[in-house]
């Protein structure tokens, strides 16, 4: 019979514009249109190996992402005139990272259809909140290090050079800077997935074996 074991953990970060005070992931800058954005500090969620003592062989893990979102678009109009701007867009990414070589992108991504930057300011306009799950296996030899009586850690990282802002506005050049920034939720649950047990496995054999007898008797009579 098949198992499985399942623990959840759950924590926050955030990404957060210029000037804004963060614990954890801060962008460094406002960046002009198609700029890159780059993000120092990290989050490490701690969580139980799997007990290959007592538990029955592992097959694979599965580890589900679930990120709660509420993202912004910041325009910075350093010129004295108002303008609009249209298709603002803040990208953020984080990489999560784990033991047996895991590595997967998170990215959240803001949105805003049209606004007014103001003259001489920064503006937030809020472009996202939401949930996305992200869902990543792991079997065979990588599955090593999530295995034994301790623990195991997984790294959310804020990548540099890694996030993209942009939208379009008649200012004129280097007048407006797309930013933006992310208050992100971040729930992990760890599914272990055992291998039918050997026993099972024998006890299902013989079972299909006698319907096979069953069968040919039938026909034989």
């Amino acid at each position: 019979m098949r198992m499985k074991l399942v623990l959840a953990a759950a924590t926050a970060l955030s990404l957060a514009a210029t000037g804004i005070a963060s614990a954890n992931l801060v962008e460094t800058g406002l960046i002009a249109p198609t700029g890159a954005a780059a993000y120092s500090g990290g989050l490490n969620v701690v969580m139980s190996q799997y007990d290959t003592l007592t538990l029955p062989t592992l097959n694979s893990l599965v580890l589900t992402i679930t990120t709660n979102e509420a993202a912004n678009v910041a325009v910075n109009n350093t010129s004295g005139t108002d303008y609009s701007f249209t298709n603002g867009t803040a990208s953020v990414n984080m990489l999560l990272t784990g033991p047996g070589g895991l590595s997967q992108l998170l990215t959240t991504t803001a949105t805003v259809a049209s606004g007014t930057a103001f003259a001489g300011s920064t503006t937030n306009f809020p472009g996202l909140t939401g949930t996305t799950s992200y869902t990543t296996t792991i079997s065979g030899a990588a599955l090593a290090p999530y295995e034994g009586l301790g623990n195991f850690s997984l790294t959310f990282l804020g990548l540099t050079g890694s996030g993209a802002f942009s939208g379009t506005s008649s200012a004129p050049s280097n007048t407006l800077f797309f930013g933006g920034g992310a208050n992100i939720g971040v729930n992990v649950t760890a599914d272990f997935q055992n291998a039918p047990e050997p026993a099972s496995l024998a006890v299902l054999g013989t079972a299909i074996a006698g319907i096979g007898i069953m069968r040919r008797r039938k026909r034989a009579a």
